[in-house]
């Protein structure tokens, strides 16, 4: 009886043993069934609603969730950009949930991912035809991938190619919009000027380009533009034999012609002048028509020779003025003998220390005995005495007079090869052709002067020689005209402006040592005043003297010839 309780025990004991090992043995099968994910998607089967696409749940770019090892995964293409989830992965630069082929932000076409510059839209370089751009990209939109000087977005606009430079120097609306025509034998139209198909292309359109009376619009007759040389802004102007009709008044009959012609251009004035022959149903014509802006006032005398603006041939001293600071150059100015108004300026004319030729074109409006000054933006280089080649691009405009006889650049604006622009303003004066100050009437004033000098109210006295340098109007001031005690010859540059029979002095930082009592002190010397040669006289009315701690004395000076 004892022995029952213990047998019932080992009972229940057993009992219990064999239920947990019923539960030991199936609860893997379970575990395993319910953490199974047979897409590789990083999602368990019975959470994820397409257990068999790998794609499903779409996931975010930065999700790195995924089993790369798993072939499902591996070889589906979650972001639909036509390589494989497991290609991708092995590829650093791509994710598997991101396609790359719609990243690009510089609009070139060129997913960002292989672009070597994916920032600037002109890299890679590709060739002329290219259209794999992104028009509606403002990056690209903004910036002229051939350097013609004509933005990308213009070029989609007039339908030229934006991977073909076609620069022919000058505005091209010049030639756009309506426009005067000016036939020699059908008299005066207007015709509307649009950018064609091809480089230096324009199409004139409308019935009055040649002034016949034609009442149809669709007439189109393309003129080619070719430059005489790369950066020149004139050319030769052809157009092929083109046949138009031409409706009549009443619109009840047309008539055929067939035009050709060759002539000239002159894209800074936005003109053209073809000579032309024209094949009618009577026989052929001949004829020369001017296509002009609507605002342009006429020809000049188109070969310079009776012209008033020759008086402006010639070289000249300039005074420039950067910023305030005053410099001083020379150049010179030749009329171009196909036009009345063409110039060409040449010289160290900014004296940026150039020693070649170089030549900029100038175009002097005319209007009365005066008018405008334009120097269209050109490039130039400088080459120094060092031989370094520096470039360039300078553009100006100013006015001038025939009866004061003065010229000058109000504004100008310079631009070196890193884009750093500077503005200011150019006074030209006439150097009486170059002969070193020779024939000027400045010269008078060459000799010896004793100086009054005036500072703070305390008068001293000094002496003083003015010598004439190489251009009118240049002279060098020696000797202690600021009875500062100096033992040692001094020389400060000093310019003399001309206006009438006299106007201003300008000494501009100069800079020179004094040696007195065996001590040596550097001193800057900026000064401005006036002269007189009818009077005889020369002062500055104001000066400023700096030593080497940056002490200032200001004062006044004026000199006495002796």
């Amino acid at each position: 009886m004892n022995n029952l309780p213990k047998l019932g025990v080992l009972l229940l004991a057993a009992a219990f043993l064999f239920i947990l090992n019923t539960s030991c043995e199936e609860d893997p099968v379970l575990f395993l069934s319910e953490a199974q994910d047979t897409d590789g998607d990083g999602v368990e089967d019975r959470s994820d609603e397409a257990p068999n696409d790998p794609c499903l749940p779409a996931q975010q770019m930065a999700y790195t969730g995924f089993d790369v090892f798993n072939k499902t995964w591996a070889g589906s293409d979650c972001d639909g950009d036509g390589v494989s989830n497991g290609a991708e992965f092995e590829d650093k630069r791509r994710n598997p949930y991101l396609d790359e082929n719609m990243q690009d932000e510089d609009g070139d076409g060129v997913a960002d991912f292989v672009d070597p510059e994916p920032n600037d839209p002109c890299v890679p370089v590709q060739e002329p035809g290219y259209l794999g751009f992104n028009s509606d990209s403002q990056v690209w939109g903004d910036a002229d991938c051939d350097g013609d000087l004509v933005l990308n977005f213009q070029e989609v606009i007039n339908g030229t190619d934006p991977y073909l430079a076609c620069n022919l120097n000058f505005d091209p609306t010049f030639f756009l919009g309506e426009l005067r025509t000016i036939d020699s034998f059908n008299g005066e139209g207007i015709t509307i000027g649009e950018i064609g198909a091809a480089c230096g292309e324009y199409v004139f359109l409308g019935g009055g380009i040649f002034n016949q009376g034609c009442f149809n619009e669709d007439v189109a007759i393309p003129f080619l533009l070719t430059p005489n040389a790369p950066d020149a802004t004139e050319g030769t102007v052809t157009v092929a034999p083109v046949t138009y009709s031409c409706l009549s008044e009443d619109g009840t009959e047309t008539t055929q012609f067939t035009v050709a012609g060759s002539g000239n251009y002159q894209g800074e004035l936005g003109r053209i002048e073809l000579n032309y022959t024209m094949t009618t149903p009577d026989g052929d014509i001949t004829g020369t028509l001017n296509i002009r802006s609507l605002d342009d006032s006429g020809d000049d005398d188109g070969d310079g020779g009776d012209c008033d603006l020759n008086a402006f041939d010639g070289e000249y001293n300039t005074v420039i003025t950067i910023n305030g600071n005053e410099d001083f150059g020379n150049g010179i100015l030749t009329q171009q003998t196909d036009g009345c108004n063409d110039f060409v300026l040449s010289g160290d004319f900014l004296n940026l220390g150039c020693g070649n030729d170089f030549a900029i074109n100038v175009f002097l409006g005319a209007e009365e005995d005066g008018s405008e000054v334009i120097i269209d933006e050109t490039q130039f280089t400088c080459t120094l005495e060092s031989g370094e080649n520096l470039v360039y691009t300078f553009s100006g405009f100013g006015e001038y007079s025939l009866a004061e006889g003065f010229f000058q650049l109000t504004e100008f604006t310079l631009t070196d090869a890193d884009g750093n622009s500077s503005n200011g303003e150019i006074f030209f004066e006439s150097s009486g052709g170059g002969d070193e100050g020779g024939d000027c009437a400045q010269n008078t004033l060459e000799g010896d002067y004793s100086t009054i000098v005036n500072t703070d109210g305390t008068e001293r006295f000094g002496t003083a020689v003015f010598n004439a340098g190489e251009g009118c109007g240049d002279f060098v001031l020696a000797g202690d005209f600021l009875n500062l005690g100096c033992e040692n010859n001094l020389e400060i540059p000093v310019f003399l402006g001309a206006e009438e029979d006299g106007s201003e002095i300008i000494i501009e930082g100069a800079t020179f040592t004094c040696t007195a009592n065996g001590t040596e002190t550097e001193y800057t010397f900026n000064a401005f005043g006036s002269y007189s040669l009818a009077e005889g006289f020369l002062e500055l009315s104001e000066f400023t003297l700096t030593d080497a701690s940056g002490n200032q004395t200001n004062g006044t000076v004026f000199f006495e010839g002796l």
